[in-house]
């Protein structure tokens, strides 16, 4: 599965336990995989819509890495105290 760019901007969700938070930046990990290489997988076309995708092909691959680097962040800081 992969995330959308707006699931990315709202950055890692509050609330989640730790196996969910993996879960997700697992995800997030295959999003930013996905916009680097611009690879529509199977799996990930199954996961997102065609405008996520679109929103993501036109994203800044820069912005995408920032944004799941973030998310790395905060999960370090939740869960690694």
């Amino acid at each position: 599965m992969a995330l959308s760019l707006k699931q990315l901007r709202g950055g890692l969700p509050e609330g989640l336990s730790e196996d969910e938070a993996r879960a997700w930046l697992r995800e997030a990990n295959q999003t930013i995989e996905a916009v680097v290489g611009l690879t529509a997988t199977p799996e990930l076309m199954r996961s997102i819509t065609s405008d996520q995708w679109h929103a993501l092909k036109e994203a800044d691959p820069n912005e995408v890495g920032d944004l799941v680097r973030e998310a790395h962040r905060q999960f370090s800081e939740r869960f690694r105290k």
